[in-house]
């Protein structure tokens, strides 16, 4: 189920940050990774929704931490600069 795929996706990241190295081989770039996305559809339609949710969610993670390393705390200042320094609620 959901919590299975979710260990899943967390197995996965733990092994790309503590074994780097080995796993920067199995990187795939966009063009690969449309073509497993088609042929995970072709042959199955859930599998297809599992492969969805899988890349949505990394793709969230990877913009999230792209936010907090190139300029999201330089946005949480300028927030609070426009603010006069009242606490964000």
């Amino acid at each position: 189920g959901v919590s299975g795929l979710f260990m899943n996706v967390l197995d996965s990241l733990k092994h790309t940050f503590f074994k780097f190295s080995q796993s920067a081989s199995n990187v795939l770039g966009p063009v690969a990774i449309i073509a497993v996305g088609a042929e995970v559809a072709r042959l199955s339609t859930d599998g297809f929704y599992q492969f969805a949710a899988i890349l949505n969610f990394n793709l969230t993670n990877k913009l999230l931490l792209l936010l907090a390393l190139d300029g999201g705390p330089l946005a949480l200042l300028l927030v609070v600069a426009a603010r006069r320094g009242r606490k964000i609620p």
